[in-house]
Protein backbone atom coordinates (compact mmCIF):
# COMPACT_ATOMS: atom_id res chain seq x y z
CA UNK A 1 0.00 0.00 0.00
CA UNK A 2 1.14 3.62 -0.91
CA UNK A 3 0.50 6.56 0.81
CA UNK A 4 -1.44 8.13 -1.59
CA UNK A 5 -2.76 5.28 -3.36
CA UNK A 6 -0.72 5.34 -6.35
CA UNK A 7 0.99 2.27 -7.47
CA UNK A 8 4.36 1.64 -9.34
CA UNK A 9 2.01 1.74 -12.86
CA UNK A 10 0.54 5.02 -12.28
CA UNK A 11 3.90 6.44 -10.95
CA UNK A 12 5.64 5.56 -14.17
CA UNK A 13 2.66 7.30 -16.17
CA UNK A 14 3.29 10.35 -14.73
CA UNK A 15 6.73 10.73 -15.05
CA UNK A 16 6.43 9.10 -18.25
CA UNK A 17 8.35 6.36 -18.19
CA UNK A 18 7.55 4.07 -20.91
CA UNK A 19 9.83 1.75 -20.67
CA UNK A 20 9.04 0.93 -16.40
CA UNK A 21 5.00 1.06 -17.73
CA UNK A 22 6.32 -1.74 -20.47
CA UNK A 23 8.18 -4.12 -17.51
CA UNK A 24 5.11 -3.68 -15.42
CA UNK A 25 2.57 -4.38 -17.54
CA UNK A 26 4.73 -7.53 -18.79
CA UNK A 27 4.79 -8.84 -14.95
CA UNK A 28 0.53 -8.49 -14.93
CA UNK A 29 0.95 -5.08 -12.91
CA UNK A 30 -2.40 -3.78 -11.41
CA UNK A 31 -4.24 -1.89 -14.22
CA UNK A 32 -7.54 -1.26 -12.55
CA UNK A 33 -5.79 0.24 -9.44
CA UNK A 34 -6.58 3.74 -8.52
CA UNK A 35 -5.16 6.00 -6.09
CA UNK A 36 -7.20 8.39 -3.02
CA UNK A 37 -8.84 10.50 -5.52
CA UNK A 38 -9.74 7.47 -7.69
CA UNK A 39 -7.48 7.76 -10.61
CA UNK A 40 -6.13 5.34 -12.63
CA UNK A 41 -2.85 4.49 -14.55
CA UNK A 42 -5.08 5.71 -17.90
CA UNK A 43 -6.35 8.48 -16.33
CA UNK A 44 -2.86 9.83 -15.04
CA UNK A 45 -1.58 8.80 -18.14
CA UNK A 46 -4.07 11.08 -20.11
CA UNK A 47 -3.70 13.75 -17.86
CA UNK A 48 -0.12 14.19 -18.00
CA UNK A 49 -0.60 14.07 -22.03
CA UNK A 50 1.62 10.99 -22.14
CA UNK A 51 0.39 9.26 -25.36
CA UNK A 52 2.87 6.37 -25.41
CA UNK A 53 1.38 5.11 -21.80
CA UNK A 54 -1.94 5.56 -22.34
CA UNK A 55 -1.68 4.00 -25.66
CA UNK A 56 0.22 0.61 -23.49
CA UNK A 57 -2.79 0.54 -21.15
CA UNK A 58 -5.23 0.77 -23.96
CA UNK A 59 -3.39 -2.17 -25.56
CA UNK A 60 -3.73 -3.94 -21.82
CA UNK A 61 -7.02 -3.59 -21.74
CA UNK A 62 -7.18 -0.53 -19.32
CA UNK A 63 -10.78 0.20 -18.64
CA UNK A 64 -11.63 3.41 -20.63
CA UNK A 65 -14.92 3.98 -18.90
CA UNK A 66 -13.41 3.93 -15.33
CA UNK A 67 -14.06 7.28 -13.52
CA UNK A 68 -12.00 9.30 -10.55
CA UNK A 69 -13.81 10.65 -7.32
CA UNK A 70 -15.37 13.48 -9.59
CA UNK A 71 -16.84 11.38 -12.20
CA UNK A 72 -14.10 12.51 -14.89
CA UNK A 73 -12.67 9.03 -16.73
CA UNK A 74 -9.08 9.72 -18.94
CA UNK A 75 -10.20 10.90 -22.01
CA UNK A 76 -12.43 13.44 -20.03
CA UNK A 77 -9.12 14.86 -18.26
CA UNK A 78 -7.24 14.87 -21.49
CA UNK A 79 -9.66 17.20 -23.38
CA UNK A 80 -9.97 19.29 -20.42
CA UNK A 81 -6.20 19.29 -20.20
CA UNK A 82 -5.48 19.86 -23.82
CA UNK A 83 -3.60 16.66 -24.31
CA UNK A 84 -5.28 15.93 -28.44
CA UNK A 85 -3.23 13.43 -29.07
CA UNK A 86 -4.27 11.64 -25.74
CA UNK A 87 -7.58 12.75 -26.78
CA UNK A 88 -7.51 11.14 -30.30
CA UNK A 89 -6.50 8.01 -28.99
CA UNK A 90 -9.35 7.44 -26.35
CA UNK A 91 -11.84 8.41 -28.70
CA UNK A 92 -10.45 5.82 -31.34
CA UNK A 93 -10.25 2.86 -28.47
CA UNK A 94 -14.26 3.69 -27.52
CA UNK A 95 -14.89 3.57 -31.12
CA UNK A 96 -13.40 -0.10 -31.62
CA UNK A 97 -15.09 -0.95 -28.42
CA UNK A 98 -18.48 0.19 -29.89
CA UNK A 99 -17.66 -1.59 -33.23
CA UNK A 100 -17.11 -5.09 -31.51
CA UNK A 101 -19.90 -7.41 -31.41
CA UNK A 102 -21.63 -8.36 -28.42
CA UNK A 103 -20.28 -12.20 -26.90
CA UNK A 104 -23.41 -14.26 -27.52
CA UNK A 105 -24.49 -14.57 -23.89
CA UNK A 106 -24.87 -10.35 -23.88
CA UNK A 107 -26.93 -10.67 -26.92
CA UNK A 108 -29.15 -13.35 -26.13
CA UNK A 109 -29.57 -11.50 -22.61
CA UNK A 110 -30.48 -8.26 -24.40
CA UNK A 111 -32.79 -10.06 -26.70
CA UNK A 112 -34.40 -11.60 -23.96
CA UNK A 113 -34.85 -8.00 -22.23
CA UNK A 114 -36.18 -6.48 -25.41
CA UNK A 115 -40.23 -6.24 -25.20
CA UNK A 116 -41.93 -5.76 -28.40
CA UNK A 117 -44.07 -2.49 -28.92
CA UNK A 118 -47.67 -2.29 -27.73
CA UNK A 119 -50.62 -2.64 -30.52
CA UNK A 120 -52.68 -0.30 -31.10
CA UNK A 121 -55.97 -1.37 -30.91
CA UNK A 122 -58.34 -0.66 -34.06
CA UNK A 123 -61.67 1.30 -33.20
CA UNK A 124 -64.82 0.22 -34.50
Amino acid sequence: PYPDGMNPLMTAGVSRRTECMSMLLSVKANIHAKDIGGHNALITAAARGHTEGVQLLLDAKADISTEDEEGRNALMWAAELGRTECVQLLIDAMIALQRQPLPRSERLAARSSHTAPARKRKRK
